[in-house]
């Protein structure tokens, strides 16, 4: 249903699926997007041709990663970044199958008007020490069991298990908060934007400088960051030449 876009300025790893090898507005990086679900890598003899053709997408694969260029020096931070923040992608999207929202504070976020939704907009902002959802179960929902109906939750969504995003453990690779954005739908709650239709949901990092150049949260006014959310919603920084790790987990719905 949803599908992931992983943006770079730094040329590390490429998500195979729908891949667009296009540089970014920069030139010195790419943007690409890939299914959620996986195909691993062949594995038997009679997959050799497809080994060689390259792994086929598949509608619910999730992204398998590869170096876009032996020759390329990858730095081992951003390369551990961009792992680090996939598989938290892949934690957001199995809470979303379950709970039928996102994980926020210690509740469920859901963009659909009416009882369930009506949740405000969630402009840039830092993981914090309150943002427990994937770990611990909200009240306002019941465990899943073998026949529970949806939603539920059956949790914890991601490991190392918490105790929230903001802990040591779930810091980006240059000891920095995670930065995430719900984007609510154009509708009459306020917020949206007209190119995502559906509203969408992003985590990014930061990325060795430690400066937020996707939502401009905090960001020096030296550095003249105004927010695009037209560039936000496409998974790419609001500067230009930006060195934040961008993940669009899908659509807010």
């Amino acid at each position: 249903m949803n599908r992931a876009k992983l943006f770079r300025t730094v040329p590390v790893l490429i998500a195979l699926g729908a891949i667009s090898a296009t540089p970014a507005c920069t030139g010195k990086g790419t943007t690409s997007s890939a299914d959620p679900g996986a195909a691993a890598f062949p594995s038997s003899d009679k997959d050799k041709d497809k080994k060689d053709a390259g792994p086929a997408p598949t509608p619910d694969a999730g992204p398998v990663v590869m170096p876009v260029d032996a020759g390329i020096a990858v730095d081992p931070l951003v390369a551990q970044e961009s792992a680090g923040l996939a598989s938290l992608a892949d934690g957001f999207r199995t809470f979303h199958r379950d709970t039928g929202g996102w994980p926020y504070y210690n509740t469920v976020w859901r963009a659909e008007e009416g009882a369930m939704g009506d949740s405000p907009q969630i402009d840039p902002s830092p993981f914090g020490l309150l943002d427990t959802a994937l770990f611990k179960k909200p009240e306002a929902l019941a465990n899943c069991g073998n026949s529970a109906s949806h939603p539920c939750w059956k949790g914890p969504y991601f490991n190392p298990a918490g105790p929230s995003l903001a802990s040591p453990d779930l810091l980006d690779a240059w000891g920095n908060a995670r930065m995430f954005a719900f984007i609510r739908p154009p509708d009459t709650l306020g917020g949206g934007v007209s190119s995502a239709p559906d509203g969408r949901v992003i985590v990014w990092s930061m990325g060795p400088d430690g400066i937020d150049q996707t939502g401009c949260f905090n960001t020096p006014v030296a550095q003249n960051c105004g927010r695009d959310m037209d560039r936000l919603v496409e998974g790419m920084p609001s500067l230009d030449g930006s060195d934040d790790l961008v993940v669009v987990i899908g659509s807010a719905r």
